[in-house]
């Protein structure tokens, strides 16, 4: 199963972090969900949730804001699919 998952810096004066998430064989119509979690590994519920898809791309975006380095978030879909990214 192929798995793309990229970042997108934004300033770093801004801590907006932003996921581009590819599903596999880049399927249409999925729920990606995004777990983000705070540096300490205590999970943010108010800015986990649904990433968007770009048309119908079988992409994926999500953005949260981040007020230091250490944040993380899982991400996974209904397809099997699921990826991890530091920041």
């Amino acid at each position: 199963m192929l798995l793309r998952l990229y970042l997108q810096s934004a300033e770093a004066s801004s801590q907006v972090k932003r996921i581009l998430y590819q599903s596999p064989g880049a399927q249409s119509g999925l729920t990606v969900t995004v777990d983000v979690f705070r540096p300490d590994k205590s999970q943010d519920s108010t800015q986990s949730g649904t990433a968007n898809e770009i048309g119908t791309t079988g992409r994926y975006y999500f953005s949260f804001t981040a007020d230091n380095e250490g944040w993380f978030a899982l991400i996974h879909d209904d397809a099997g699919g699921n990826g991890v990214r530091q920041f």
